[in-house]
Order: C-alpha cells, then sequence, then structure tokens
C-alpha cells in the first residue's frame, strides 16, 4: 500500500523501524528485526501462517535466522535505505 493508504498500525511500524535504526545504526543484523518483533508482540501480536490484522497475527514473528530469505533481504534493504539517507 502507499503511505497514505497505510493502516495507521503500519505507519507506526516503519516509523519505529526508522527510528531504532537512527538510534542503532551499528546494530547486527537481527537487531532490527528483533525491535519489530517486540514492538509486535508488546502490541498483542502473534504468530501466525498467515498476516492478519484483525486477528493481530504474522508470520514474521520467528527468529531472524528462521525467516525467508526474502523477508531477510528486506530488512536488510530496510537498513540499507535508512542508511543511506543520513
Amino acid at each position: 500500500k502507499s503511505w497514505d493508504d497505510a493502516e495507521d498500525w503500519q505507519k507506526d511500524s516503519a516509523i519505529s523501524g526508522v527510528l531504532f535504526r537512527l538510534d542503532n545504526p551499528h546494530a547486527a543484523e537481527d537487531a532490527q528485526h528483533n525491535a519489530w518483533m517486540l514492538q509486535k508482540i508488546n502490541d498483542g501480536w502473534i504468530y501466525g501462517p498467515e498476516k492478519n490484522a484483525i486477528l493481530k497475527t504474522h508470520p514474521c514473528l520467528i527468529p531472524f535466522n528462521e525467516l525467508p530469505v526474502f523477508q531477510q533481504k528486506k530488512d536488510k534493504l530496510f537498513c540499507a535505505i535508512v542508511d543511506a539517507l543520513i
């Protein structure tokens, strides 16, 4: 979704991710994911095979090294974009 069409929880998650990276530019590659997971869990999300905002389930609520390679690369790309802008 575009930023304008994103739900508030999606925007909050993205903003939190950027702030984490700005505060922790040299963190280990799994740190960004771990911070994201902690935020989700604190917001009541649990692991589920499908992402569902109503049920608050997400398939990526697993350790970084267990994520599909695509998701790991997505996290690394997110960090690289933030790094490039600072």
